[in-house]
């Protein structure tokens, strides 16, 4: 495509289309030629969907992604893409890894309850009782 003009024209779209507009038409007409066999061709004088992709693409501004080559990044470049790209990755694993934190100190914390001898749990020895209680039952 070459300018808006050309590409409204093949979308059937004034140039004043607005974006809201312009998806609208795409999606239309992408249900209209959707079920079409690869040699059939659409209603004499109507564009193919090379053409329709095209005008729409052009129309909104479409970029095709362009690889990334993170040895070729700078520092804050490399952190900015991980952070981007990886972040609810990084949050996932720290969740994970406190939560097996969390339950390894519960795990070890009942081990040296048990080995401590819980078997006596709720009876008290008169040396657990406070001072106050302990010196006067002589």
């Amino acid at each position: 495509m070459q300018d808006r003009r050309q590409a409204c024209a093949v979308l059937g779209l004034t140039e004043d289309a607005i974006e809201k507009e312009i998806e609208d038409r795409y999606f239309f007409l992408m249900k209209r030629y959707k079920y079409l066999d690869a040699d059939e061709q659409p209603s004499p004088g109507e564009p193919i969907f090379a053409k329709i992709n095209e005008a729409y693409r052009f129309l909104i501004g479409y970029a095709p992604l362009q690889p990334v080559v993170f040895r070729e990044l700078g520092w804050k470049d490399k952190v900015q893409h991980v952070r981007d790209n990886y972040m609810m990755e990084i949050t996932y694993s720290v969740v994970l890894v406190l939560f097996i934190f969390a339950v390894g100190v519960g795990v070890t914390e009942l081990y040296w309850a048990f080995k401590a001898g819980t078997n006596n749990i709720g009876v008290y020895s008169p040396t657990d009782l406070p001072m106050s209680e302990h010196a006067g039952k002589k």
